[in-house]
């Protein structure tokens, strides 16, 4: 496994059972990657006075198991939008390799639409993206989703999820056919590799629009004091989007135990947890969704692509 700056209990890494689900070895690699860039996370944001929040699994996580879910594998952060902004300028210059600080602007055809912190080391390879063989950073990730605020009115909600998925696909459709023609290696060699890297240059061109297109969406209600925030990277009453939550929820929070680190929860978690995920108080053991990503915490993502 990789060497990691986090320090370790003796017995972490040990398979056990939590809540009638074995964790295994394996698992607990992953895990502990992902804990230690959330602990970079920790380091950056206390250093700069920048407030965050444990969201979706991660925070069910933290307030139902005192850590991970245990069949969860991922670490997911919010941040009101402006603190988002303002570590989106601070942290290029923070993460040192292995580290990688990635969006959009810093890894060209990743769109993602959000902040995910990499260690550079590792693998973490999402299976729809397996095939494609994209040069963008895909070691193990943490995700910091931006809260933008959202309308308070149902019918303009609707509009505004709308006018949201339709921006964001157009944005994702593109990044995907920049990012798969600039895979082609040695352009200069054959005629036909040199005809993809033009191609690829002019979908990149109009992706750019696309993407910008898609953060001032994101954007529409910025500083318009709706009352209410929603990770606008899942589109708000979509099928599989993020009900509002009154913002109130965020305006401080408390810490938590997740694992043997201290994360912070929202002041008003139970709330979230509520538009979350509905009877969270009810335990029924999950799906194991690991094989959605192909995971290697012992070499580099270079190594599969």
């Amino acid at each position: 496994m990789v060497k990691l700056k986090l320090e370790f209990p003796q017995n972490f890494f040990a398979s056990e059972e939590r809540c009638g689900y074995t964790v295994s070895a394996d698992m607990k690699k992953i895990w502990a990657v992902e804990l230690d860039l959330l602990a970079q996370v920790m380091h950056v944001c206390q250093h700069y006075s920048i407030p965050y929040y444990v969201d979706g699994g991660t925070l069910l996580g933290a307030i139902r198991h005192d850590g991970f879910i245990p069949w969860d594998n991922d670490i997911d952060l919010v941040m009101l939008r402006d603190d988002y902004d303002r570590f989106c300028q601070i942290a290029p210059q923070q993460f040192q390799d292995p580290y990688f600080f990635q969006t959009e602007e810093t890894d060209p055809g990743s769109m993602r639409g959000h902040i995910q912190i990499r260690n550079s080391e590792t693998t973490a390879i999402l299976a729809g993206e397996r095939t494609g063989r994209f040069k963008f950073n895909q070691g193990v990730f943490i995700d910091i989703f931006p809260l933008d605020e959202v309308p308070n009115v149902m019918e303009e909600l609707d509009q505004f999820a709308t006018e949201l998925d339709y921006t964001c696909t157009r944005a994702a459709k593109k990044a995907e056919w920049t990012a798969r023609y600039q895979t082609a290696s040695v352009l200069w060699q054959r005629p036909v590799k040199y005809m993809r890297h033009c191609i690829a240059e002019l979908f990149h061109v109009s992706y750019k629009k696309e993407y910008q297109a898609y953060l001032a969406t994101q954007k529409k209600y910025h500083h318009q004091n709706t009352g209410f925030v929603a990770d606008t990277i899942w589109c708000p009453c979509s099928s599989n989007g993020q009900s509002p939550i009154a913002i109130e929820n965020y305006r401080s929070s408390l810490l938590h135990k997740f694992e043997f680190l201290e994360v912070p929860v929202p002041v008003g978690y139970e709330h979230v947890l509520n538009i979350l995920y509905g009877d969270w108080h009810k335990f029924v053991i999950g799906n194991d969704d690991h094989g959605r990503v192909f995971f290697d915490t012992d070499n580099p993502y270079t190594k599969y692509i």
